[in-house]
């Protein structure tokens, strides 16, 4: 019946696309100055007729050359680090940590992280809790909560038991009432853009800045904000994972062709990387997934079984 519903919706809107799509484009090219109310009436419904133009962030995807989808960039004045980065995780020894963790989902309760889940997949999961229990830090702190805020609490937890205690702040505006049953240090319902920047000096050698936000870069927006505000401030020795980041290529074509994510964040990070020399490249799990699967696999046991969920970048402030 939902496959009926969703044709029947896709048919109508098939048929009534070339008269919006007419009046919207007409309306873009002449700009909101001269519809103002028309305008004001297209924010109040949450969106905006942007047209495909040199100008507008949006494009046409049937204009992309196939050969995009596998070409690596060069990533000019980067240095990836690779034997560092095998090196790294040669060091991880918490396979049996990371096999005992359910790997389908167990239970209807929110707080349970279990792998094959649909956002936090096996690999940044694995490297995720990796980089926790080796590092062991006294403070993290996340934009964006989801999973990897329930695989952080499992790690943060065998730490503390372990003797290290850490601060667990999670600054998350929009979703997962969850969060208040989990047990997190500190849960902070703003924007990140919102939030005093003093708040990262708390940072300090080992501790972790998580982020998985929006992934665009808009005006005054949070991928602007943490970029050119937070990251650049962070005390030496802070680790930085950004989520969704498949360096040096590019975003999968489905997201783009398909779903239309007209995601930018991966070309700001690459832009900040280029000759930066105080950040270092600590971990691209995608990288490592196409060309070292099988060093991968030694440190993330549930990635060597289901050989998905790799998009996560981590990066340390020397």
């Amino acid at each position: 019946m939902r496959k009926i519903i969703l044709f029947l919706l896709d048919l109508a809107s098939f048929i009534l696309t070339p008269l919006v799509a007419g009046i919207a484009a007409l309306q873009s090219k002449m700009g909101a100055e001269r519809f103002p109310f028309t305008f004001k009436m297209w924010d109040a419904f949450g969106v905006s007729p942007i047209r495909h133009h040199y100008y507008q962030p949006v494009f046409n995807v049937n204009h992309l050359p196939e050969e995009v989808w596998e070409h690596a960039d060069p990533l000019l004045g980067i240095n990836l680090n690779i034997e560092k980065q095998l090196s790294l995780l040669s060091s991880f020894i918490y396979q049996k940590e990371l096999a005992d963790i359910p790997i389908g989902k167990s239970s209807n309760a929110s707080s349970i992280f279990y792998h094959n889940n649909p956002m936090f997949g096996p690999a940044d999961a694995e490297i995720l809790y990796n980089v926790v229990r080796h590092f062991k830090p006294t403070r993290v702190i996340e934009i964006g909560a989801g999973y990897s805020t329930r695989l952080v609490k499992i790690a943060l937890d065998i730490n503390r038991n372990e003797g290290v205690a850490a601060k667990h702040s999670c600054i998350e505006p929009y979703e997962n009432p969850w969060l208040s049953e989990l047990g997190i240090d500190e849960i902070i319902r703003e924007r990140v853009e919102d939030v005093n920047l003093v708040k990262f000096d708390e940072l300090k050698k080992n501790d972790i800045l998580f982020i998985d936000s929006s992934h665009v870069l808009r005006t005054g927006g949070d991928v602007f904000t943490e970029y050119l505000h937070i990251i650049p401030k962070l005390n030496p020795g802070v680790l930085v994972h950004i989520h969704d980041i498949f360096l040096p290529y590019e975003y999968p074509q489905k997201w783009i062709v398909n779903e239309r994510r007209f995601w930018t964040e991966q070309y700001l990070l690459q832009a900040f990387l280029a000759f930066n020399s105080d950040f270092e490249v600590l971990l691209s799990v995608n990288y490592l997934a196409k060309h070292y699967p099988n060093e991968l696999s030694g440190a993330c046991p549930v990635f060597g079984r289901l050989r998905k969920g790799h998009g996560s970048f981590w990066i340390r402030r020397k």
